[in-house]
């Protein structure tokens, strides 16, 4: 089954391997000559003090507890990168701060500030 270019337009990084099935068999084989694809599916329990912060960015903890997480290896260099729902689904700001120190004092607690604290 081929799919069509709206089809594909639709679809998310997530969707990956459903693309790569509807593939034809000499793409398929072309495409793994290059890279290798999986996927898990992730767990959270978030620390308690993360909780008020999920509800108001994703609607319910319930929301982020399970996500399907894709992993794409370049199999000649090794490189590769991990995607998930949610990330595209994180709030981010349009604007770049003129004043990196303020946006970073005006943001805390970012997860990244004290990771071992705000991050699951």
């Amino acid at each position: 089954m081929r799919l069509s270019s709206a089809e594909l337009r639709q679809r998310q990084i997530v969707d990956l391997e459903h693309v790569l099935a509807a593939l034809s068999e000499a793409d398929r084989e072309r495409f793994a000559r290059l890279y290798e694809v999986s996927s898990a599916v992730g767990r959270l329990v978030p620390p308690d003090h993360m909780r008020r912060w999920i509800v108001k960015y994703f609607g319910s903890v319930e929301a982020v507890s399970e996500q399907k997480v894709v992993r794409v290896t370049n199999r000649w260099t090794l490189e590769g990168s991990l995607f998930n729902e949610l990330r595209a689904r994180r709030p981010l700001e349009a604007r770049i701060p003129a004043d990196l120190a303020n946006e970073i004092a005006r943001t805390a607690p970012d997860p990244f500030c004290e990771p071992e604290l705000n991050t699951p």
